[in-house]
Parts: C-alpha cells; structure tokens; sequence
C-alpha cells in the first residue's frame, strides 16, 4: 500500500500492550510504558493486565495525532489500514479517521478525502514463526507472502462536514479531563468560555462575521499548550501496581471529556479561518476590537462547503451588504464613523426599519446567521466596506454562540 499511495506522512498506532512484562514492571508511568512499546520480549507465566476506556482515550490521542500530523504537511487526504488491530482498534480508529477528515477539510478550506484498505488473509500455518532479526518478516524467507490490499471505502468529506461532529453535552463539553487534579491547564476555562463555543457556535450557524472576528483574536498557540498539557496530564495519571504475584494492572487516573475533542474542532475552524484570512498563526487580541471587510466575509463562505441552507442564508446577507455598499457609492454617502447597520439601512432606503425584539433575538440571530442589523455596524473605509460587531452587544451575542454547540433538549 506504500508503494502505491506513497503516502508524505505515516502514523502508527500501536497499544502499551506490547510492551514485555519486564518492561512494564520496571515502569513508574506511561512514558516508560511507551519507551518499551516495540518490546515483543515476554513471559508465559506472567501477566499484564490493562484498563482503560477506549472511546474516552484511545480515539481523543488518536484523532490529535492524525490531525496534527496532517494539518503540519497540508494534507488533503487520509489512507487507513485496518488489516490488523486489536478488539477496538480497527472500528474506533474508522471513526477518529473520518472525524479527523472533517476537521482537514476545514483547517485546509477544501474537500478531504478517507480511502480505507484492508489486506487479503494471510493463509494459515504459514509464516508462524517470526524472523529475530525482523519481527515483520517470517523466519523463513520462502514463507514470504505477496497479499493484496483491497480499497473497501472511499468517501469525499467537505469543511461543512465537521458541523455533525460538533453536538456537545452542556456538563461533559466543559471537561477536558475527568480528573485533572495536580495538571497545569492554566487558562483552559477561560479560552473555552470565551473563544472555543463561542467560534464553533458562530461555525455551526454560519455567523461568518462573528466567526471572523473571533478567529483573528484567538490565542491558537496557548490552545495547542492546553490540548498538550492535556495530553501530558493524562499520560501522568497512568499507573502501573502490581495486583497479584505474576499480574500487574496498568490503570487510567484520568479519561478525556468532550472539551477535549472541543478545542481540538475549535483549533480547526480557527486554522482554517486564519488561513482564509491570511492571518499568522501567532496574532491574538480582543475580540470587541476586530472588524472585517466583505471581501473577507466573502472568503469564509468556503467553510461553509457542503451546507445548503446555512450557506443560502449567507449568500443571502452577503448579497445585501454588496447591495448596500452600490446604494452607498452611487448615493455618495459619507459612512467614515461606525453606524449602526440598521441606521445605514433606513438611510439609504429612506424607510424606517422595525427594530427587532429583545424577547425573539437569539431566533433572529440564527435565522439571518448572525446578520443582525441591531448587532453589526458598518463603515466605508475608502472603497471598502467594513464590518463588526457592536462593542456593547458581543456578551448578548456571545451567549447565542455558546449555546449552538451544545445537545438540544
């Protein structure tokens, strides 16, 4: 399969259960368990007992290494050997595979694509006995297979796909970890709070305006320290304690909640925003002191790739504001200070536009994807136009963004 896909980056995925019971005896912690993974070394009358929870930490560690791997060199696509795996692995690894799909597509603002092969069967009886100089290679060298690889699924993902993966329960969204007692996660509440649900709130309902905002403000680089001060609490918390004469239990003191897989959706859209935005990966600041240009507004729309309705809405809004901004040029309409976007809109309509109700805002806001002419404010700034987020409106807004991620009752 290498030869034939010649893939730029290889990941392999292997379990602490390979490790020998000598090395797993001698280890204070996970990263010891790791040095000794390739171990193949064992002991008949000694065993090694290992638990954990899958779904809550095998496929998190497995979704950030494909992803990170991959964002690093581009990639536009995913190739999965699921020839060989133990109980798990095989399914759990198809699933982070595809949900790692959707997050490159966004992070790249393009179509990704997941093939998935799987070998034929390995006869019988043959090749039984592994070479000492190369475990993957049969003692005897006539016993050497030429097996076919067989490509069973190919599926196109697109930027919006990610949208069915961010559904999050209200309690469990707010836990990158069960137990993260002695960790370092320093100002992992406060970026989830204020930049993580807020930008996948604005992602989900096509809010492009807020979403840009939001992205160009993001501390991306204390994220990545979060996600990897995560990781390295986790691998902390695996214990090793002899239970029986000849059993040893590895054990999970930690499991990774669903603020985890949050920031890790978050830290893509953000990438890909950034991206379309040609913004450095290290700028932050104050959300409230953003703005963006329609020209910019109209680059995001290729995160909405794949969406029907959310992008028709958004081409719809869009399409006024190009309207506005001909109404103002042919009108010669000095708009040097930030008005209010429904002001601008009675004056060059010459017609009042009916405020909208406090008590039906957050329905207003999701049905015009955050073009709200009581929240944004628009200037010309030479023949551009632009346009934010009204300073005093952002907690009021921010609110309806948080919310948008989360599991409806």
């Amino acid at each position: 399969m290498e030869k034939v896909e010649k893939p730029e980056k290889i990941v392999v995925v292997a379990l602490e259960t390979l490790s020998s019971f000598e090395a797993v005896n001698a280890s204070v912690g996970f990263s010891d368990l790791e040095k000794h993974a390739r171990e193949k070394r064992g002991n008949d009358q000694v065993y090694v007992r290992f638990r954990s929870h899958p779904e809550k930490e095998f496929k998190p560690l497995l979704l950030y290494k494909m992803f990170r791997g991959s964002v690093e060199k581009e990639a536009s696509k995913i190739i999965l050997d699921v020839s060989h795996g133990i109980n798990f692995m095989p399914t759990l690894a198809l699933e982070a595979a595809e949900e790692c799909a959707s997050m490159l597509a966004v992070a790249g603002a393009r179509d990704t694509v997941l093939e998935v092969y799987q070998s034929d069967p390995f006869p019988p009886g043959v090749g039984s006995q592994r070479s000492k100089v190369d475990s993957c290679m049969p003692e005897n060298s006539e016993d050497v297979q030429h097996l076919g690889y067989n490509l069973i699924l190919e599926k196109k993902f697109t930027p919006w796909d990610l949208s069915h993966y961010i559904n999050y329960n209200e309690n469990n969204s707010r836990k990158l970890l069960t137990n993260t007692a002695g960790c370092s996660l320093e100002g992992a509440e406060s970026i989830r709070r204020e930049y993580v649900m807020p930008i996948l709130g604005a992602f989900r309902l096509g809010a492009l305006v807020e979403l840009g905002e939001i992205a160009k403000a993001f501390p991306l680089l204390d994220l990545q320290r979060i996600i990897e001060s995560s990781i390295e609490c986790w691998k902390n918390k695996r214990t090793v304690k002899k239970v029986e004469e000849n059993v040893l239990e590895v054990t999970s003191g930690t499991r990774f909640g669903q603020g985890f897989t949050a920031m890790l959706h978050a830290y893509a859209v953000t990438y890909g925003a950034r991206k379309l935005l040609r913004v450095t990966v290290d700028q932050q600041g104050k959300v409230a002191e953003q703005q963006m240009s329609l020209e910019e507004i109209k680059k995001l729309r290729e995160l909405l790739k794949g969406s029907r309705i959310i992008k028709t809405i958004v081409d719809r809004e869009v399409s006024k504001l190009e309207k506005l901004k001909q109404e103002i040029a042919k009108r010669n309409l000095s708009l040097q200070d930030w008005s209010l976007y429904r002001d601008v809109l009675q004056q060059v309509e010459n017609e009042k536009v009916p405020m909208l109700s406090d008590d039906t805002f957050p329905r207003d806001f999701i049905g015009h994807a955050g073009f709200h002419t009581d929240v944004l404010e628009i200037r010309m700034e030479h023949d551009t136009l632009q346009v934010r987020v009204r300073p005093q409106t952002w907690e009021k807004v921010k609110k309806v963004l948080v919310e948008a991620p989360l599991e409806q009752p």
